[in-house]
Order: structure tokens, then sequence, then C-alpha cells
């Protein structure tokens, strides 16, 4: 799950009433989307109200006041536990009176695979242990699988870059690539794939030192990963049903220290299947004249095997 929001906004500061009743729109909506294709279409077509005009099939007249629902849409209903930051494909993330941020899975007929996908990050965090690199777990609640963490004042480093790139020094540049060099080496020595590597799940503290996070799809261990990265930050042509390798990820490390140097995304202007087209040819943006050029062409080229061999070139280059 993305933490793209994990700065709060303003106007739910002013109004904390706003952030419980977002949560619950929020919460009944992803039901609804996740039970919407487990309907039939004779359901779908009682959405235009009970007693509304007849369909037609095969020239067989029907009454919508004849057919009943085989299911019923039903509203889940969660009370906020605290500021409303953002959510993602497994659960939502608030900021709690503490200060502190957690991590609760969606309610719903997903339910199980978003407390399974929480628990997986929790896990890795676990078998990763402190590490600056890191989020700072504050707690683990197994029974609601809730994760509490500290709060990155800064939010993510795309976002970051989005408002700030300007202001950005090339020292600071350089430090972000090698920490996030830093942070990959450390997932793969645990045996993790990220599977989601990209500039929206590095996050910032206070002084701009660069956490990864977001593992809720990443692999552990072998297992099935549920992440999928953007187009941009992706080898072209992926058969999502393998199983993901550090290869994966080391492309991803690729695009985002381009961004890192560059403030923006490869191709910008390129709609994302013409970015894979572009991949699929070995067509990438010109690195020649920017930092660590030569080291993000490699990682577009596979020629990168670790992380480590990308944080010891910037080390050497400083």
């Amino acid at each position: 799950m993305s933490f793209s929001r994990i700065c709060s906004w303003p106007i739910w500061r002013t109004f904390p009433w706003f952030s419980t009743l977002l949560a619950r729109i929020i919460s009944t909506t992803s039901w609804l989307l996740g039970n919407y294709d487990e309907r039939t279409s004779i359901d779908k077509v009682l959405e235009s109200g009970r007693g509304s005009p007849a369909f037609c099939q095969d020239s067989t007249v029907i009454n919508a006041d004849d057919i009943k629902p085989t299911n019923e849409i039903k509203t889940y209903v969660r009370e906020a536990k605290g500021e409303f930051l953002g959510s993602g494909a497994s659960g939502i993330i608030e900021r709690l009176p503490s200060g502190n941020v957690v991590k609760s899975p969606w309610p719903g007929s997903g339910a199980d695979d978003c407390r399974r996908e929480i628990t997986i990050e929790n896990q890795i965090y676990e078998r990763l242990g402190r590490h600056p690199r890191l989020v700072r777990i504050i707690d683990w609640d197994p029974i609601h699988c809730a994760l509490t963490m500290e709060y990155m004042p800064n939010g993510n480093l795309k976002d970051f870059l989005l408002v700030k790139n300007d202001s950005v020094s090339t020292t600071q540049r350089f430090q972000w690539a090698q920490e996030a060099a830093e942070a990959l080496q450390l997932l793969h020595a645990a045996n993790v794939v990220h599977c989601d590597l990209e500039p929206k799940n590095f996050l910032l503290d206070l002084n701009l030192g660069l956490k990864i996070a977001d593992f809720s799809g990443s692999s552990l261990e072998g297992s099935r990963a549920s992440a999928c990265v953007g187009k941009r930050f992706s080898l072209p042509d992926v058969d999502w049903r393998r199983q993901p390798t550090i290869q994966d990820d080391l492309f991803g490390l690729g695009s985002t220290i381009y961004c890192i140097m560059t403030g923006q995304h490869p191709f910008p202007e390129l709609s994302s299947d013409e970015v894979e087209n572009n991949y699929r040819t070995q067509k990438f943006p010109d690195v020649s004249n920017i930092p660590c050029g030569s080291i993000i062409k490699r990682c577009w080229l596979s020629e990168i095997t670790s992380a480590q061999e990308i944080y010891d070139f910037i080390q050497n280059m400083a």
C-alpha cells in the first residue's frame, strides 16, 4: 500500500470530525467496490431501483419486481482511530492523538487479504529489526492487525520532490540515492523483495533522512507478492504470476535514483504504455549528463547484481 498521503491535510486539522466521516465513507466504498463483481448481472440491473422498467433478453420481458437480488449490499462502519492521512490497497493510515501513525486493514469482503498483507509487513519489520533506513515500529496489535509506527513529518520522497525539488541540493540528492540503496540492500539481505520500489514508498524524517516503507505487498522468503510497481519503475513485460526477484527491485531503484537526480519520473511526457514500449526496446531517458547516470543506466539494463554495488559506487563518488 502507498504512503503517498502520509502528510496531513490542513482541512482535517481544522475539522477533526471530517476525518472520522471520511474514514467511514472510504470503508463503505471499499467494500462496495470489492463486492461489485460478485453480484450477478441481474443484480446490476436492479441498481436503477426496485420496480424500475423491465429489461429484455431474447424478446422475453422480465419485470424487475419478479427478481430477487442474490446478495444484499452491506455497509461496514469503522470508528476512526485518529486523523485520516491516507489509504492504499491493504488499509487505512491515521495519525493517533499520541502523534504516531497506525495502519489498519480495510473491513469488508477483502478484510482477510488485507489482514494477511499487514501481518506480513509486521513480520518483515520484525526480521529486519531497528535500522536508520526503516521507520520505527511502536506497536503491533495481532488481534486487529494494526501496525503502529513513528510519524514521518516530511512525507514521502515523491511528494517532497514535487513541491521542493528546486531547493534540494546536489549533496542531498547523493545522500538520498545512497540511503535508498542501503535500504534496499537491507531488505535483500533478509530475503525480502519489496516489489513496489518507487519514490512514493520512501519516507523522509525530520532531518530528511530516507526510510524505505510499505511492505504489505512485499515477498518474504518467496511468499506471494501482491504489490504491483508502476511501469516506469518496472522491467517491461513482467509476468506478475512469476516469483519476484531482486532484479525487479534494482530496476525500480534505477528509476528512483533518476527521480532523485532530476526531480521527475522517466519519460514524464509519455503514457505508461509508451514508456513500457520504450523499455522493451531498451530506449531509456538520456542520463549522460546527470549525476549517477551510468549506474542508473546499468540498473535499467539489468547489469547490477546488488544494491550494495550501487551504494559502493555512490560512496566512491563522494
